[in-house]
């Protein structure tokens, strides 16, 4: 099963994954997967005075992941590491 939501010290991350279809001689020829990540305080209401979304890409391809799954984890990884340098630039000295 997919993680799409999780809790992360505190912040809550959501990937949105969207299907991109590739044309190639007028027709189909594959298919990429782009997340959307949105990190909010866990206590936040969506859409509240605080929310950061950003498109995680590939970056081999530079524009999409070639699995559902690839995506999500990627993104999930990329919010725990934006979450984690957050937490140490509010770390007090």
């Amino acid at each position: 099963m997919l993680q799409n939501h999780l809790v992360y010290k505190g912040y809550r991350l959501s990937a949105n994954v969207e299907r991109l279809l590739a044309r190639g001689d007028g027709a189909l020829s594959s298919a990429t997967f782009r997340t959307t990540l949105t990190i909010l305080p866990a206590t936040a209401q969506a859409n509240g005075p605080w929310q950061e979304d950003a498109i995680v890409s590939s970056p081999v391809s530079r524009a999409g992941w070639s699995s559902p799954r690839d995506a999500i984890q990627a993104a999930m990884e990329y919010g725990c590491h934006l979450v984690d340098q957050l937490s140490a630039v509010r770390r007090p000295a």
